[in-house]
């Protein structure tokens, strides 16, 4: 609704006329990395690159530099342009052409195609994290590219079998590790039970001999 007149909007039509943002404040100061979300208009910036603050101008523009650019050139972002964020952590698909000195890669749910960007954007240093090393093995060995519905079965299928794999090599572990308490528990019971039949036995005996003895007595 725009001043009582309503507008008809096309998705497939209008989709590309306007774009959807969450507003919200962040800290920008001299140093920061920022990460461009949206091309900027007369400039070389564009959707993806990453920039270092150089300076805060009086009215809010800033003054920054490329990352990566051996040219050190100097660009202007005006105070009104506010489709960027903070740039240390970026998506693989953000850091797509970007070389840095280190990079620290989260790999857990990476497929092989985004792993294999993401792990070469570092020249010197690569470090990778994972929740699951051998989950996260398996996973970077499987192609992230559109399949047919029966491979993309079978490639599930896989993944879900090694996860089945190595459940049960836990479970086995943890089967093992149980079976010994048991073989112990069993055992110490065991013994038990021959020590009190070994005592019931001798009781028994005992009482066999004594009325054995009381019937000689008394003549029986």
């Amino acid at each position: 609704m725009n001043s009582g007149n309503e507008t008809i909007f096309i998705p497939r039509r209008d989709g590309r006329s306007f774009t959807l943002h969450k507003p919200r404040i962040i800290e920008v100061g001299q140093g920061d990395t920022l990460l461009i979300k949206k091309n900027l208009s007369h400039s070389s910036l564009k959707n993806g690159m990453r920039v270092t603050v150089k300076q805060i101008n009086a009215d809010g523009s800033l003054m920054v530099a490329r990352k990566g650019d051996p040219s050190g050139q100097i660009h202007r972002i005006p105070a009104d342009f506010r489709h960027y964020l903070h740039g240390y952590a970026v998506t693989a698909h953000a850091s797509q052409g970007a070389t840095v000195e280190s990079v620290a890669v989260l790999g857990d749910g990476m497929k092989r195609e985004l792993f294999y960007v993401a792990v070469t954007r570092g020249k010197s240093e690569i470090n990778i994290y994972t929740e699951d090393r051998t989950m996260m093995e398996q996973q970077v060995k499987v192609s992230g590219e559109r399949k047919s519905g029966i491979e993309a079965i079978k490639t599930a299928q896989s993944v879900a079998n090694m996860y089945m794999k190595n459940r049960f090599q836990i479970l086995q572990q943890q089967l093992k590790i149980g079976t010994r308490k048991i073989v112990k528990h069993i055992r110490k019971t065991a013994f038990r039970t021959i020590t009190n039949a070994n005592k019931q036995y001798r009781i028994n005996q005992y009482y066999e001999h004594r009325n054995k003895g009381i019937r000689n007595y008394i003549g029986q």
